[in-house]
């Protein structure tokens, strides 16, 4: 059994050929991205609300990168770091800065785009 029949055999509507492997690098870079950026605050004693956050966006590249709920995830993740983008502040660890802007603006747009 090639890996293509293996994967739709485990995801009945999993897109084939180069689609297919788009989407599942799409996800893959994201949850890891999101793991990343979710676990780097916590080294530093950080707020009640910074590690809530952290948690859902840890949860949310656990779940994309196997591709469990990946519409409702992709969804989720797009509303949480747009959130984060209207709310954001000038705070400690360079929360408001451009940086930080762009890269919470990538993962909100790939994470519509995976959903």
């Amino acid at each position: 059994m090639s890996k293509g029949g293996f994967l739709r055999r485990l995801y009945s509507t999993f897109a084939g050929g180069w689609p297919g492997i788009g989407l599942l690098l799409m996800r893959v870079v994201l949850g890891a991205a999101l793991l990343l950026r979710a676990n780097s605050p916590l080294w530093s004693n950080p707020h009640v609300s910074t590690t809530i956050i952290s948690a859902f966006l840890t949860g949310f590249g656990l779940l994309l990168i196997p591709g469990l709920w990946t519409p409702i995830v992709g969804a989720l993740v797009a509303l949480l770091e747009s959130w984060q983008i209207m709310t954001m502040g000038g705070g400690p660890m360079g929360h408001g800065s451009a940086r930080n802007h762009w890269l919470r603006s990538r993962h909100a747009r790939t994470g519509s785009m995976v959903s």
